[in-house]
């Protein structure tokens, strides 16, 4: 599956998206190490998982909208990548200026957002610009950014203004909040749920992904066996971080995999 991550706002849980849950998806489809190609003349974030095993990541800094077009046609015979475009008015410039490709470079669209007001406007206005460049609005998703539960029906209350509520109530009188998508939209769009976990940033310091980190695991109860206090705690601490990430991968399994496996081409 070929696919663009995108937000025109920033802090929309892109980055955690493309390369904590989306890559160890595609992992688990291919059993192959995923191509990324990040687009960003600022913020590398492929830098950060400089020990995993898992990517096969280029960075291209640049933020020259032909110079991106040009390249990302380089790659347009691959069966398999994700692409990560730069946040904020680069994504917005970028959608402008190469959206009339989309539909020939990308089998699935993805629109991070979090539960914000702001985040739900920026988010229906992004799919707005890229169905008008002719991109079919079916192939879009929007990803629901650190869903806080287990269960769907827990985190569709995170998001009342982008999914609305029936608790909600109305502007003049009654109850029933559509929110943004109804009222924007008036159809029914995709959508699926990102978990997030605090510890996440845990893994880019040992420049891994979360969904390998289990791997590292004995290292640490191998400290526990020390005679020396300070290496008992260090694997104390370590042992206990990496059981909640498990936990948190567990979690993106049972949550956003199934979602994944639906729209996967």
């Amino acid at each position: 599956m070929r696919s663009l991550v995108i937000s025109t706002k920033g802090g929309a849980g892109k980055s955690t998206f493309v390369f904590e849950i989306l890559a160890p998806f595609m992992y688990e489809k291919t059993k192959s190490k995923v191509k990324t190609y990040e687009y960003d003349s600022e913020n590398q974030e492929t830098e950060n998982y400089f020990a995993t095993s898992l990517l096969d990541s280029q960075i291209i800094k640049t933020n020259n909208d032909e110079m991106i077009g040009d390249d990302l046609f380089k790659h347009k015979s691959e069966k398999e990548f994700i692409v990560d475009v730069g946040g904020g008015s680069r994504a917005a410039e970028f959608i402008l200026s190469s959206g009339s490709f989309f539909n020939h470079l990308f089998d699935r669209i993805f629109i991070p957002l979090n539960c914000g007001v702001q985040d739900a406007v920026n988010a229906i206005a992004t799919y707005k610009e890229i169905v008008n460049q002719g991109y079919p609005a079916d192939k879009i998703t929007f990803v629901l950014s650190q869903a806080d539960f287990e269960s769907v029906a827990e985190n569709k209350t995170m998001f009342v203004a982008f999914l609305g509520s029936n608790e909600m109530p109305k502007a003049k009188a009654g109850f029933g909040f559509d929110g943004y998508l109804k009222q924007e939209l008036g159809k029914k769009a995709d959508y699926l749920f990102a978990p997030y976990n605090q510890r996440l940033f845990w893994s880019k310091l040992q420049g891994k992904l979360a969904y390998e980190l289990h791997d590292d695991l004995p290292k640490f109860q191998e400290l526990l066996k020390s005679n020396k206090d300070e290496e008992i705690m260090a694997g104390q601490k370590n042992v206990r971080i990496i059981t909640e990430i498990d936990r948190w991968v567990d979690r993106m399994r049972k949550l956003t995999f199934p979602a994944l496996e639906k729209i996967y081409v």
